[in-house]
């Protein structure tokens, strides 16, 4: 059970933590210095943002704010420093091009420095004293704060899992949204850590491990991007051999393929935690979902069918497939359809939008046919201009399967919508009210009655300031 007194401990060393590396990097800006105050803001606003995702708890936007306004010029100085370490490190001889593009990074450091030195004076370090841990959880006291605690540390490793295929696949968005979200899980998991006895020191160490890796990656990126800008500037007066350019590139590119195979190896030590975070909050981990989802197939007739199904799940698997199978779940175990053309839909309703699936419109109509292929479609968004306002269109004139899954596809997001900040949370009901609901609730009266009373479930418990503005619609 979570004591209050623990939180506000912890709390109270997180800030002080703070203050003491504020005041030594307001003395001499080092890249340590600079490193451990950066990790202290880490913590403090991940403590903050744990307690402010919980249900009707209020704290003042400008809290975080400050934090981040902080943040923000002390990671570009950061990161400048760590590339020129970088540099220095590949590199025991400079050649032309890398002593030009450490000497642009030592002059933008210099204006940084300078940037953030201002920024600490005027930083109103005051803001602090006004967070009372205790006083901001009296408005949760009717609340569990071990299962609220433990839904949204699994919602935020269900987030961090859901870019593994396209981060290994190197695609550089996917990867970068999956570094960030690590750091929040490594983060959050420090502070729940004496809480959960499974979240071990083994546990906090891999995470630790993997975010370094991720960081160093993220930090050749950078280079790398800077290297390509330079390409530009050819034959236009720069002092730097060109083939020296192409050298740095390549030897960067080098440092970075050996750091993916690393990457790739501690993201699997990382994923085999699965089954600790998930299981304990109600979300399911992959194997018991599995499990239940198989013991359902029980009552479709046919070995053909079934087998369709089986080959459909595993064309799920090639993406993260927790929440296709808990879709396919709401739709075969809690609505008690057994129609296998919307079951099959469920599972492969995402395998044409994400980038780690080999799945096509053509290779679904061919496996399992153009009914299903044409639900998979027609929740589908493309990728071109004004693609979500087609993507409405698609659903609002398909056929009532194609309007059931999508709001047991919306129903499964929003049961799981608390490891989103506040701000999410409230376009993504804002999104439910005015783009979904509309366009899905012509459907069978006893379906949509279910979908109703179950957004309504979810609404009932979200927190006061999610809910300001907006209102549940009328059945």
């Amino acid at each position: 059970m979570i004591k209050i007194e623990s939180l506000e401990n912890y709390y109270k060393k997180l800030t002080d933590k703070f203050i003491l590396e504020f005041e030594k990097t307001k003395k001499e800006i080092t890249a340590d210095n600079l490193h451990d105050l950066r990790v202290s803001i880490r913590r403090l606003s991940s403590m903050i943002s744990l307690i402010k995702m919980l249900p009707n708890i209020k704290i003042k936007k400008s809290i975080l704010k400050n934090l981040n306004l902080l943040m923000k010029p002390l990671g570009l100085l950061r990161d400048i420093l760590l590339e020129i370490d970088i540099l220095n490190s590949i590199f025991e001889k400079q050649n032309s091009f890398v002593q030009h593009l450490v000497e642009n990074l030592k002059i933008d450091a210099e204006k940084l420095e300078n940037k953030i030195k201002n920024r600490m004076n005027k930083f109103p370090m005051g803001f602090l004293s006004e967070i009372n841990i205790s006083k901001i959880l009296e408005q949760a006291i009717d609340i569990n704060i071990d299962y609220e605690f433990n839904l949204i540390i699994a919602n935020i490793f269900k987030e961090f899992c859901s870019y593994k295929k396209e981060a290994e696949n190197k695609d550089i968005k996917s990867f970068h949204h999956m570094r960030i979200i690590l750091k929040k899980l490594r983060y959050t998991s420090e502070i729940l850590k004496d809480i959960f006895p499974w979240l071990t020191q083994e546990k906090l160490d891999d995470m630790h491990s993997l975010q370094q890796i991720m960081g160093e990656i993220h930090d050749i990126d950078v280079l790398l991007d800077k290297v390509q800008k330079f390409k530009k500037q050819k034959n236009r007066g720069v002092q730097f051999k060109y083939s020296d350019l192409k050298n740095t590139y390549n030897k960067l590119n080098e440092k970075k393929s050996l750091l993916f195979e690393e990457f790739k190896k501690n993201t699997e030590k990382v994923f085999s935690y699965e089954k600790d975070f998930i299981s304990a909050s109600g979300i399911g981990d992959e194997q018991s979902l599995q499990k239940e989802f198989v013991f359902l197939l029980n009552d479709i007739e046919g070995n053909k069918q079934k087998t369709l199904v089986h080959e459909a799940l595993d064309y799920a698997k090639s993406i993260y497939v927790l929440h296709p199978l808990r879709t396919a779940i709401i739709i075969a175990e809690e609505m008690k359809i057994k129609d296998i053309k919307i079951i099959i839909s469920a599972l492969l309703h995402d395998t044409l939008e994400s980038k780690g699936s080999s799945a096509t419109k053509e290779k679904i109509e061919n496996k399992f046919g153009k009914d299903i292929a044409d639900i998979v479609w027609n929740l589908t968004k493309e990728e071109n201009e004004n693609s979500y306002e087609k993507y409405l269109n698609k659903i609002k004139n398909a056929d009532e399967e194609t309007r059931i899954l999508k709001l047991a596809d919306r129903l499964d997001s929003t049961r799981f919508i608390k490891s989103k900040s506040l701000k999410k949370q409230r376009a993504y009901w804002k999104s439910n009210f005015e783009d979904i609901f509309p366009i899905c609730r012509n459907i069978n009266a006893l379906y949509w009655n279910f979908f109703y009373l179950e957004f309504k479930k979810i609404w009932d418990k979200s927190p006061s300031v999610v809910k300001e503005g907006l209102s549940f619609p009328k059945k």
